[in-house]
C-alpha cells in the first residue's frame, strides 16, 4: 500500500504528481471528501475550529493553465506537517500578486478579473506554497472590445508597446489608450478634432507619434497625457502612416508621395525630395540592417518604394506587381515583406541574389479589400479588411503570405459594414484590429 507520509519533499510536484496524490487519497480514503485535498481550499475564517498546525510544505496547482475573464476555477493543494505526513485540512490563506488580473477567495477559488498573469500562493502553519502563474485572457480566438470603447468614430491605427498598453487613433482627432489589454479604453485629448488621425507608433511607453490629415503630426512624451503638434514639411498633405525602427529613427509617409524622415527622435523631420512617386503612400515599415534603415512603403496603383540607405535614396519597384491600390505593409526582415491591398491583392518578396523581388501571392481564402497587415513572427501573418459581403475580415497565413484563410470574428463587435483598417500584433499571440465605427477586436491566442 502506498504511504501517506513523505519526508523531505524534493520540491513542488508536477501537476501529474499532484493528481497522483489525489488518486492515492481516493483509493485509501474513499469516505473522505477530496475537496479538502484537490479542490476547495479553506482558511482560518472558514474553519474556525481547526487548530493551527505547523506545516513543512504546501503545494498548490491550477486545474487549467488559462482562465477567461469572468470565469472561475478551483485550485487544489496538498500539505505536509513537520513530520512529513500529509495533513488533510490545514488553515490556508490564499493570495494573488495582482487581484486586478486574478482574484482569489478564502477557499482557493480564482476568478479572472483582467487580462494578464498573476501569481497565486497559499500560506499556513508557517509555510508558503509554490507560486502558480495563472494566465487570464479575455477569451479564445478574437473577442470584441466594443463595450469598453468610448467611441463610434472610425479607428484607423493601433499600436501596443506591450501586452497591456496601447493606443488607437481615428477620425475627428480620436485618440484612445488602454492599460489593461483593451478591456477598457480611455479617451485622450488630442486638440485635433478637425483632423482625421491615421497612424500611431510609440517608440517607448512614454513617447509616441500620431499622423493625420492636412499634414498633422502629434507627439507625446508622457504616454499621451499631453499631445503637441509638430511642424513638418508636408504641404498640408494627408499623412497616413508612421513607423520607427528604434527610439531615434523613423519614417512618415503620405499622399502625393510624401516621405518624411527623422534621425533624432522626431525633433526634426526632413522631406525626401524630389518625390520618388506622385502616388499616395499608405503604409511604411522599416528594419535595421547592420545599423542602417531599410524600408518599404506601398500605396496607390500598386506602388511600392524602398530604401536601403537610411532613406537617403528611394527607388520604385517596376513594373508594379498590380494596378490595385496597396494599403498595408509589414516587414519581418531585410528580405521578407508583405503588402496587401484592394481587390484581394497580396504581394510578397522573394529573396534573390541581387535583393528581394516582389510578386503576387496566392489567392486568399476569402475575397477581401485588404487595408492592413501584421507579421509578428515567421510562421504567423495577419491581414485585415472588408470581405465581399461587407463584413470585417481577418485572414491568417502560416507560410509567409503564400496561403491565407479567414479567422472568425465575433458578431457583437459590429463587424457588419465596418472594415478592419489596421491590425497590429505585439507578438505571436497578442493582437488587435481596429476599424470602422469604433471597431476593436482582440486576440490573446493568435486568433484561434
Amino acid at each position: 500500500m502506498p504511504s501517506l507520509s513523505r519526508r523531505d519533499p524534493p520540491g513542488p510536484p508536477a501537476r501529474g504528481i499532484l493528481s497522483g496524490w489525489v488518486g492515492i487519497l481516493a483509493a485509501l480514503l474513499p469516505g473522505l471528501a477530496l475537496a479538502g485535498f484537490l479542490g476547495s481550499g479553506c482558511s482560518s475564517s472558514s474553519s474556525p475550529g481547526q487548530p493551527a498546525v505547523p506545516l513543512d510544505s504546501i503545494y498548490i496547482a491550477s486545474p487549467a493553465e488559462t482562465l477567461v475573464v469572468g470565469a472561475s476555477l478551483q485550485y487544489g493543494y496538498v500539505a505536509f506537517d513537520t513530520s512529513g505526513t500529509l495533513f488533510p485540512s490545514p488553515s490556508l490563506d490564499w493570495s494573488s500578486s495582482d487581484p486586478s488580473v486574478a482574484a482569489v477567495d478564502t477557499r482557493g477559488r480564482v476568478t479572472g478579473t483582467g487580462e494578464g498573469t498573476a501569481t497565486i500562493t497559499a500560506t499556513g502553519g508557517g509555510a508558503t506554497s509554490n507560486g502558480v502563474a495563472q494566465l487570464v485572457i479575455q477569451g479564445f480566438g478574437w473577442v470584441s472590445q466594443r463595450q469598453g470603447t468610448p467611441t463610434v468614430q472610425n479607428l484607423n491605427g493601433v499600436h501596443f508597446v506591450d501586452r497591456q498598453t496601447g493606443w488607437a487613433v481615428g477620425d475627428v482627432g480620436t485618440i484612445l489608450t488602454t492599460s489593461n489589454a483593451g478591456l477598457s479604453w480611455i479617451r485622450q485629448t488630442s486638440n485635433s478634432t478637425n483632423y482625421r488621425l491615421n497612424g500611431v507608433w510609440f517608440v517607448t511607453p512614454g513617447t509616441g507619434y500620431v499622423t493625420g490629415s492636412a499634414g498633422r503630426v502629434l507627439r507625446t512624451t508622457n504616454a499621451g497625457e499631453d499631445w503637441d503638434a509638430v511642424t513638418v514639411s508636408a504641404s498640408g498633405q494627408e499623412l497616413n502612416a508612421v513607423h520607427f525602427v528604434d527610439d531615434m529613427r523613423g519614417f512618415i509617409v503620405g499622399n502625393g508621395g510624401v516621405i518624411l524622415r527623422t534621425m533624432n527622435g522626431g525633433t526634426d523631420w526632413e522631406r525626401y525630395t524630389p518625390s520618388v512617386t506622385t502616388q499616395s503612400l499608405r503604409s511604411v515599415w522599416t528594419v535595421d540592417v547592420a545599423g542602417t534603415m531599410h524600408a518599404w512603403a506601398c500605396g496607390d496603383l500598386g506602388t511600392i518604394v524602398g530604401t536601403e540607405d537610411d532613406g537617403d535614396t528611394w527607388t520604385i519597384v517596376t513594373p508594379a506587381v498590380t494596378a490595385d491600390g496597396l494599403r498595408g505593409m509589414a516587414r519581418l526582415s531585410a528580405d521578407e515583406a508583405i503588402a496587401v491591398g484592394l481587390n484581394n491583392r497580396i504581394a510578397r518578396t522573394d529573396p534573390g541574389m541581387s535583393g528581394p523581388t516582389w510578386s503576387l501571392s496566392g489567392i486568399p481564402g476569402e475575397f477581401a479589400n485588404f487595408h492592413a497587415v501584421s507579421w509578428p513572427v515567421a510562421n504567423r501573418a495577419y491581414a485585415g479588411g472588408l470581405n465581399q459581403t461587407s463584413i470585417a475580415s481577418v485572414q491568417f497565413s502560416a507560410d509567409g503570405g503564400l496561403n491565407w484563410s479567414p479567422q472568425f470574428l465575433p458578431g457583437d463587435a459590429s463587424i457588419d459594414g465596418n472594415e478592419v483598417r489596421h491590425i497590429y500584433f505585439f507578438d505571436a499571440d497578442y493582437g488587435w484590429a481596429v476599424g470602422g465605427g469604433g471597431l476593436i477586436v482582440h486576440t490573446a491566442t493568435g486568433g484561434f
